[in-house]
């Protein structure tokens, strides 16, 4: 009987010891679990502290860009209107010139010669080319306010126009 106890207490002490080695494997699991979950979690933070930072970021640099964007908006009327108003300003002195211009042929019709008839027609071809560049000029002011019309244009017709325009130089 006595060794029977004495078994008995051996096995009741193995299995005390294996029921502590059970928990202490299940302790340790746990406190494992709770190390990786903090460690985890602390990464997350991170993570999301680092987001807000660049989501701060983004907007502060998209409010500068719609801020440069007002300034460049602002920037094109002003440009705009400046090219107007200079078309404009621009275009009644050259109608002086060209009504002087048609003036003096008129009054010296039958006294001109060759090379006076040419000059004042070069004059005048000045004059169509100028006023030609300021309404264009005045058109291109208009971009953006009015809605553009787009035709096809005549390639040959350019040509001979810059052949012609070039052709005195």
């Amino acid at each position: 009987e006595f060794a029977i106890e004495k078994q008995q207490e051996t096995i009741d002490s193995l299995l005390q010891k294996q029921i502590d080695s059970k928990r202490r494997t299940i302790s340790y699991a746990l406190i494992g679990g709770l190390l990786v979950l903090l460690v985890v979690l602390w990464m997350g933070f991170q993570r999301n502290r680092a987001l807000n930072k660049i989501n701060q970021l983004l907007a502060q640099k998209n409010q500068e860009i719609h801020l440069q964007n007002e300034r460049l908006a602002t920037s094109n009327d002003e440009l705009r209107q400046f090219a107007h108003v200079t078309s404009h300003d621009l275009r009644e002195p050259l109608r002086s010139i060209g009504g002087f211009a048609t003036l003096l042929e008129r009054r010296f019709n039958g006294e001109l010669d060759t090379k006076t008839r040419e000059y004042l027609d070069f004059i005048r071809t000045g004059v169509r080319r100028m006023d030609a560049l300021l309404a264009d000029l005045l058109a291109y002011s208009a971009i953006g306010i009015l809605e553009q019309k787009f035709e096809p244009v005549s390639i040959e017709q350019i040509i001979s126009e810059i052949i012609e325009k070039f052709h005195a130089e």
